[in-house]
């Protein structure tokens, strides 16, 4: 098995020229993930993929909400703030949610 057998995904970005930051950049995107029948009975069993199983499951889709700002501090330099929120993770109702923060730091020369 795939550890993801389905996905629907989608995403937006706002660039900053609109709030007069031409470098910013806003975004956001979504994912919906699932299996298949067969992999969620195997799971539920006890079975175990690379980052799948813990020998319980109630199956459910997982979902992923993301979304980041790029602030930019002229030409090369940026700081982005990011946060991922998990929804039945591992495709399990019992884990979860889980919320996520990143910070980055962008220099390109």
């Amino acid at each position: 098995f795939t550890e993801i057998e389905r996905t629907l995904a989608f995403g937006a970005s706002l660039e900053g020229k609109l709030w007069k930051r031409p470098g910013d950049l806003l975004g956001v995107g979504f994912a919906w993930n699932g299996t298949g029948a067969d992999h969620r009975d195997y799971l539920a069993r006890g079975g175990l993929g690379f980052m799948l199983g813990d020998g319980t499951l109630r199956a459910s889709n997982e979902s992923v909400l993301e979304a980041f700002y790029r602030a930019a501090f002229g030409h090369v330099l940026a700081l982005s703030a990011d946060l991922q929120r998990f929804a039945n993770l591992a495709f399990n109702k019992d884990r979860g949610p889980v919320t996520i923060y990143g910070l980055r730091f962008h220099a390109g020369f």
